[in-house]
């Protein structure tokens, strides 16, 4: 359960919930997800409907991962630019938060390459974040993260779902 107790400061300090525990459902979404970080699950998926913290926790595994594995080079895609571009601020937020610079002592963002969406640690890890629709040929990850691959305004639409974007809302591979 450690991934749960720093999920809930990071999700605390992103301003995503306000209470001191997590709820069952986001516990047992945080023991999968450590599961997922630590290799012993190679594939997760999550759907919920909106605002039940996944794009959060997807941000605090992301932090996670860097903390533990700083070398470990992170795909984040998303069904937007714009929402990928906020994927990863939060990232860089959390990642320069107080709390996470004493956790995760061994784990900075370089100086020489620190754009938004495509930044590296000083371990030459990091996190690459696009589109969907974006280039990512030739972009090796050791973790990729899909969180909302469509809009939820194509919610009903199984043709798209099937062609584009699967079943899930969240998929970790």
């Amino acid at each position: 359960r450690i991934f749960s107790a720093f999920a809930l400061r990071g999700l605390k300090y992103l301003n995503a919930v306000e209470k001191h525990e997590l709820l069952p459902y986001v516990d047992w979404l945080c023991q999968e997800m450590q599961l997922f970080a630590e290799g012993r699950t190679r594939r997760l998926m999550i759907s919920l409907p909106p605002r039940h913290l996944k794009t959060s926790l997807a941000i605090c595994l992301v932090g996670w991962i860097l903390g533990l594995l700083p070398w470990a080079k992170i795909l984040v895609l998303s069904h937007s630019e714009k929402l990928a571009e906020k994927f990863a601020y939060a990232v860089r937020v959390l990642v320069a938060s107080p709390f996470y610079q004493r956790a995760f002592p061994d784990t900075r963002i370089a100086d020489n390459r620190s754009k938004l969406m495509d930044f590296v640690t000083t371990a030459r890890g990091g996190l690459c974040s696009s589109s969907i629709k974006g280039s990512v040929t030739g972009i090796g990850a050791d973790f990729i993260i899909v969180d909302d691959p469509m809009q939820i305004r194509h919610w009903d639409d199984l043709a798209r779902m099937e062609g584009e974007a699967g079943h899930c809302t969240v998929g970790f591979t």
